[in-house]
């Protein structure tokens, strides 16, 4: 059963990650205005733009092979965990404006919306690298 469910919290987060990272780059005007919108410095914005969809990318690549599945989910939580924070920072007013809620994944949902998602999907990385763990370490003493 842990092994189903690990396999299918891999199988939404490749798709998830491949999905945005493809989705930036196939609408990579509006990904740069998107990102330009948003309440950073012009050079922070123009390295989230190059960087971005790579670690999105790189999150599907690591989950996809078996050996390197642990990275995958150690990285989605660090995304994920970032993520979070920058919209919590922006539902408690800690930037001088509210930036458009952006983004093709979730573009039709308000910021306390894309927060409950993030959360879902911090939780579900979480709980993925949780399992992980418990599957190799069993493996390692069997």
């Amino acid at each position: 059963m842990k092994n189903s469910v690990l396999f299918v919290i891999r199988l939404v987060l490749i798709w998830l990650y491949s999905y945005v990272a493809f989705s930036k780059w196939f609408s990579f005007g509006q990904f740069v205005h998107d990102m330009h919108n948003q309440p950073f410095a012009r050079w922070l914005a123009d390295t989230l733009i190059g960087v971005l969809p790579l670690l999105e990318l790189a999150v599907a690549v690591l989950l996809f092979f078996p050996k390197l599945v642990i990275w995958g989910f150690r990285l989605s939580v660090v995304l994920m965990g970032l993520f979070t924070v920058y919209v919590g920072a922006v539902l408690l007013g800690v930037f001088n404006r509210v930036p458009c809620a952006c983004g093709g994944f979730l573009s039709g949902l308000g910021w306390g919306q894309h927060l409950a998602v993030n959360l879902v999907l911090l939780v579900v990385s979480v709980l993925g690298l949780y399992l992980q763990k418990n599957t190799e370490m069993k493996e390692m003493h069997a």
